[in-house]
């Protein structure tokens, strides 16, 4: 312990002679001790483009991610209410890889903002690219402490969602890249086909053009190699959780793959729409099936017509990959002819489903994506 710090100890005990020489002892054991410390530098967020963002980012960094670098006895410290008195009397200095925070005395119940309402207000704020390039660390500063909000699947659909409609999928890919310190794991179908939708709907935005189709495509290759990386395979147990071996997420880049090659600008892309026309093929048997309800089951008739439409919007895609393909992989006679069965049997088990959504009360209150995207595709001549 250097001279400053027993000065500061002497000091604060003059000051405060009702506090128990005990006390004061075991608040300089906290100050000093690094021994429980948890590794690692707390993340330093680069200057926004607004002193608000700046502002939020700070907060989360002091209330929500400097406690997961605290050892058990320094957070203790700082939220047991018996220790706010001798915290103001005597600092307390946690020295985290060279810097060096103040502990104050936070309340758990009330002291803290809300971690999910603070970072969504956070990202709202994000308007320039180098805004947003604070995301990383700044899941992986709440993920360090095995953090509930990176846990949620919700959560981290929403974070994609953000973060790719601000025009920043690259980042979002990067969270998941590394998602052993972010928390943005690809731990299910359900999350793989949402991020996958996510980051190809911008080619669907600009009417297909190629430029956006090519970005859509890459982004979905990276997407699916990151899905084989060990940090996110380890998920996969089965068939029913693998989403690298889902028909309808492969489907989608099937099809861009097909628009690619049809419109002439992308070199080699044949071969690319083959092996993505084989994996198909070789993973139909897990296509997953319109959802049915069952007459004991406490759900209404308006849920299994909302599921299906999500189903019909993702089928889509598919089936209209499948119709292209055929066109690209017609010197193929035998594949194409697989692809034309598989596709006959899509619109079979799909059209009954469109049509019971269609004559419903709820199919025909608003829009509904899966109905348009599914009529849309049924009525082109391809």
């Amino acid at each position: 312990m250097n001279s400053r710090f027993f000065n500061a100890v002497h000091r604060g005990q003059r000051a405060a002679a009702n506090i128990s020489r005990y006390a004061s002892i075991q608040s300089r054991m906290f100050s000093c001790s690094t021994v429980c410390m948890k590794p690692g530098v707390v993340p330093v967020f680069k200057e926004t483009s607004s002193p608000e963002l700046d502002g939020k980012l700070q907060t989360l960094r002091i209330q929500h991610i400097l406690p997961n670098y605290l050892s058990k006895e320094q957070n203790d410290l700082v939220a047991k209410i018996k220790h706010k008195r001798t915290l103001e009397l005597e600092p307390v200095v946690a020295n985290i890889a060279g810097e060096e925070f103040r502990l104050e005395h936070v309340d758990p119940m009330t002291g803290k903002a809300n971690s999910r309402d603070l970072f969504f207000d956070a990202l709202a704020l994000m308007k320039e690219r180098k805004d947003w390039e604070n995301l990383p660390l700044l899941l992986e500063g709440l993920h360090k402490g095995n953090s509930v909000l990176t846990g949620r699947p919700r959560f981290r659909e929403m974070t994609c969602h953000r973060c790719i409609r601000a025009g920043y999928a690259d980042i979002i890919l990067e969270c998941i890249r590394r998602s052993t310190d972010t928390g943005m794991v690809i731990n299910s179908p359900k999350i793989a086909m949402s991020m996958m939708i996510l980051l190809t709907e911008e080619a669907t935005r600009n009417n297909h053009d190629n430029s956006s189709i090519k970005k859509a495509l890459a982004r979905a290759e990276q997407l699916m190699d990151l899905m084989e990386d060990p940090k996110n395979a380890k998920y996969y147990t089965n068939a029913a959780e693998d989403p690298r071996v889902r028909p309808e997420l492969v489907g989608m880049a099937l099809d861009l793959a097909s628009r690619l090659s049809l419109s002439g600008d992308g070199a080699g892309i044949d071969k690319k729409v083959e092996d993505f026309a084989k994996k198909v093929l070789g993973t139909w048997p897990n296509l997953e099936s319109p959802w049915t309800r069952n007459a004991s089951e406490s759900v209404t008739v308006e849920r299994e017509h909302a599921i299906n439409n999500t189903w019909l919007r993702q089928l889509s895609t598919l089936l209209h990959g499948l119709k292209l393909s055929q066109k690209v992989l017609s010197g193929n006679p035998e594949l194409a002819s697989q692809l034309k069965k598989r596709a006959d049997e899509l619109e079979q088990t799909a059209a009954p489903v469109y049509e019971a959504i269609m004559n419903s009360e709820w199919g025909k209150a608003k829009p509904r994506a899966g109905l348009d995207a599914y009529k849309a595709v049924r009525d082109e001549v391809i």
